[in-house]
């Protein structure tokens, strides 16, 4: 009994958990924990056991173990010392499913497996008898073995300690289908193959013997350094000649591990030249396509091999630019096209009848592939110049020569950048070589009354096209487009599937996809509108250029790819898709088109193209099992570029030749504001109108696109009262006041005999909205005395009129005539004028200053310098223009 507090008053009794104080609650919660303490103190006790029976037991197993290596050691050795006496089947069957049992990591175990692999060469009459009587248990153990093999080289293969051609001789032995066939066991080797190449991680272990074995080639050649490299290669192309049955799930496989590692100079120098002799180039590329993921599966620098559970890693040979998710689709196509190349090269120029079968699966693969293969971003000027270092005007067997010396180093010293755009030249490079557009055009043009698949011409457009809209300027200059243009089998080949291409309408029945865009009333889906586009952009593109070729008698009677009735319903369908994409702007191209108009073309043809085409194609499952092709807004907007270029390409040469009605390319522009116009660039529009952009906005956007593009849609009449419409708004803007005889904004003094140059000196410095202003000027005749009078609008309009005809004549050395008495830009204005580029700018400002005071000048300009002036450095000159600059040539190329 105890006495707590202040006992004398008020006494505290514990009886030991029998007081009031302590309730029935408390008794529980300690009662509770006591058995929690008892819980935990028994799992304490329990783990201690289970750790020293798991220690007992690894100690035992590890003993074990060691001595079942000991026994299996020496009866391997055993075995291999008797060479008199024959060894048993079940004695080398009990010999593999040891090895499978204790064959682990360390030294010990690798020299065990070079032992048996070197018994079982010795025996492989005794292996083939058992095979063909146990063929199921040999069907496992063989796997099993074979797997412990690939291992072995993929962690030994870079490692001087121990030599690997015992366990690649075995490789090669039971690999070969002359071990199963004389026993009638191709089953058995059909199975085995698929499953190593599958899951084993055959071809990536070979690869990896190869890469770290073989020294890296200087140059291209199919030839191997040694025997030895001859032999590995044969190792790695023996799956091909075992798997008969199951050839295309390895070809599939083959292109998966090895086309991505083409980066490496060992495989794109002597791998790949090397498999074009073996390989069947046809079922290589059917498989191609097949193999579009790839990309998830390439190993990444310093990746584990696969196959293998010991996470052995490539060696550390591997280039900088190795393959990552990225740019492994790139390197697997330049990797196929190269195996390619080199078969054509190998049959002569591409001249046997299996090259040129290749052909159509070539262009499926490279249209399956090209999209994951176009860079995000143009590259900049510096970027460009260190890859496209190749000039494009070479020829071919040049261009390769240039290539094989300095490729190599190339890319291996390529900034990662730059690595997609080296891929997307090389690729351009090899797929509109000359020899290849050879062929492309003697399978499209002379198929001896054959009817060639439509899915042919689909694998051509949608080349085309990728490089009509990531690249036109280098691809117009390539031999495959040049070639393209002067067939008119595939240009009408490309219009008649054009125009048969039918869906279902609204109304249920089979209609025109062409006429359902044409007039608005279908949304394509985006394998649809993959399928318009291609087809489309290239039609109109090799039209363009084949028009461009032809001569004005030619064009008048018709005798082209086209007559002028055919030309004319051909033109009005193009013009009623174009006005139609804007005109519904469900596919948001009118902001795109607006952005691409306020770029500078001709800067921007510098790298190729103007704005990425399509959205990059992610090759992965999850992007395979999608839809196969994703169209942006800007893909519809580079066609409207490429048909809008064709049209006013055709409008030119009707306004010349007048082989059109007179209507003929007047359309109706009622849904275009042509009243409240106020800005001449639309990307303005946007830019002002921000995320609140409203239906007059894109409204003004598209008028200002029309008159930028298809101005003759409307008559020149109203044109012309719209241009003074928008003058006279300006001058209103800007506070312009009407010539008057007391106020002028600033006054120039201008000799009579040096109008031009005094004109130079004075308003050359001013800018084009300082030009707007108020000018008076003040002459001076030609004895050097000033003229009397008051400008009040007069003098300023002579003294523009004069400044005309002196700037513009042939004595002043900027400008030359024609025979026909046009005038174009002196070719030799070096010679008179030290910086000419400044006075032609000058000339421009000054005549428009002429245009914005209402004043009506005589400058016959020939055609070939208005097309220039109009459409830039991109305008699609045609052959009829040469007549005008110099009759005597044009008539001796007729």
């Amino acid at each position: 009994m105890f006495f707590n507090g202040q006992h004398r008053r008020t006494p505290v009794v514990s009886l030991g958990g029998n007081s009031r104080i302590n309730n029935r609650e408390a008794l529980l919660e300690h009662a509770a924990q006591e058995r929690k303490k008892r819980q935990e103190q028994k799992k304490m006790v329990d783990s201690a056991a289970r750790i020293q029976r798991a220690w007992r037991s690894h100690r035992d197993r590890v003993a074990l173990k060691r001595k079942l290596q000991i026994d299996f050691s020496t009866s391997t050795l055993g075995a291999l010392n008797a060479s008199r006496q024959p060894v048993t089947a079940a004695t080398l069957g009990r010999l593999v499913v040891q090895l499978g049992v204790l064959y682990n990591d360390s030294l010990d175990s690798a020299q065990l497996l070079i032992q048996v692999c070197t018994l079982l060469l010795r025996h492989q009459q005794t292996l083939q008898r058992d095979i063909a009587e146990k063929r199921t248990q040999w069907a496992l153990r063989l796997r099993h073995l074979l797997l412990l093999v690939l291992q072995f080289l993929a962690r030994y293969a870079s490692t001087s300690d121990l030599s690997i051609s015992a366990p690649l001789r075995l490789l090669e032995v039971l690999l070969h289908p002359k071990l199963y066939s004389a026993v009638g066991q191709e089953s058995v080797l059909e199975s085995l193959v698929v499953y190593l190449c599958q899951h084993g991680g055959y071809f990536s272990t070979m690869l990896h013997v190869l890469l770290v074995k073989l020294p890296a080639p200087m140059e291209y050649s199919s030839r191997a350094p040694s025997p030895f490299a001859d032999g590995l290669l044969g190792v790695l192309t023996l799956p091909l000649h075992s798997a008969e049955l199951h050839r295309d799930a390895v070809l599939t496989q083959l292109c998966r591990e090895l086309l991505p590692l083409s980066c490496h100079p060992i495989v794109r120098l002597y791998i790949l030249p090397a498999l074009s002799d073996r390989l069947p180039l046809a079922d290589l590329l059917r498989a191609a396509p097949n193999a579009r993921a790839y990309a998830s599966d390439a190993p990444a620098h310093g990746a584990a091999v696969p196959g293998s559970s010991t996470h052995s890693v490539f060696p550390a040979r591997q280039p900088p630019c190795f393959p990552g998710p990225e740019n492994s689709a790139g390197w697997a196509l330049y990797g196929l096209l190269q195996v390619t190349e080199c078969s054509y090269l190998s049959s002569q120029n591409g001249s046997n009848e299996a090259t040129k079968a290749s052909i159509p699966a070539l262009l499926e693969t490279a249209s399956n592939l090209l999209p994951a293969v176009a860079p995000a971003h143009p590259p900049n000027v510096m970027a460009e110049q260190q890859v496209e270092s190749v000039d494009t005007s070479a020829s071919d067997e040049e261009a390769n020569d240039a290539w094989s010396s300095a490729e190599a180093a190339l890319a291996s010293r390529i900034p990662p950048y730059l690595v997609p755009h080296f891929l997307q030249g090389q690729c351009r490079r090899l797929l509109t070589s000359s020899r290849l557009s050879r062929t492309v055009v003697n399978l499209f043009s002379h198929s001896n009354d054959e009817v060639i698949p439509q899915s042919y011409f689909s694998s051509l457009a949608s080349v085309c096209s990728h490089y009509l809209l990531y690249q036109p300027a280098i691809f117009r200059r390539s031999q495959l487009y040049e070639d393209l243009c002067f067939q008119p089998t595939i240009v009408r080949q490309l219009w008649q599937q054009i125009c048969n291409y039918t869906l279902i309408s609204p109304s249920g029945s089979r209609t025109p996809l062409l006429e359902l865009i044409q007039h608005s009333v279908y949304s394509p889906s985006a394998s649809v509108a993959g399928y318009f586009i291609d087809h489309l952009a290239t039609f109109s593109a090799l039209l363009m250029a084949h028009l461009s070729s032809v001569d004005a008698d030619t064009f008048k009677s018709g005798a082209m790819v086209f007559s002028v009735a055919e030309l004319s319903v051909i033109s009005r369908q193009l013009l009623d898709v174009s006005l139609s994409l804007l005109r519904s702007d469900t596919l948001g191209v009118t902001k795109v088109i607006a952005e691409c108009l306020a770029l500078d073309m001709a800067v921007v043809d510098r790298f190729g193209g103007v704005l990425p085409m399509r959205r990059k194609r992610e090759v992965s499952p999850a992007a395979v099992a999608a839809e196969s092709r994703a169209v942006s807004p800007y893909a519809w907007a580079m066609l409207f570029q490429l048909m809008s270029s064709f049209l006013r390409s055709l409008h030119a040469r009707d306004a010349r030749t007048k082989v059109f009605p007179f209507d003929h390319w007047l359309a109706s522009t009622s849904q275009f504001d042509f009243n409240n116009l106020d800005l001449v660039d639309p990307s303005k529009i946007f830019t002002e109108a921000g995320d609140s952009a409203t239906p007059s906005t894109v409204t003004s956007a598209q008028t200002v696109i029309i008159l930028r593009t298809l101005p003759f849609i409307t008559p020149f009449l109203e044109r012309a009262t719209l241009f003074l419409e928008l003058v006279f708004a300006d001058k209103q803007a800007n506070g312009h006041r009407v010539h008057g005889f007391l106020h002028h904004d600033f006054e120039i003094n201008v000799r009579r005999s040096h109008v031009y140059e005094d004109a130079f000196s004075e308003l050359c410095a001013m800018s084009a909205s300082d030009l707007k202003r108020d000018i008076s000027v003040h002459l001076t005749n030609f004895h050097g005395l000033s003229e009397a009078g008051i400008d009040g609008g007069g003098i300023l309009r002579e003294f523009l009129t004069v400044f005309v005809q002196e700037a513009f004549d042939s004595s002043k050395g900027l400008f030359k005539y024609t025979d026909d008495k046009h005038i174009y830009p002196n070719p030799g204005v070096k010679m008179v004028f030290h910086d000419p580029l400044l006075h032609y700018k000058f000339l421009g400002k000054m005549l428009g200053k002429v245009m914005y005071e209402n004043l009506l000048v005589d400058l016959p300009f020939a055609s070939f310098f208005v097309q220039k002036v109009i459409d830039g450095s991109k305008a699609p000159l045609s052959f009829d223009h040469l007549e005008s600059l110099d009759p005597q040539v044009y008539k001796n190329l007729l």
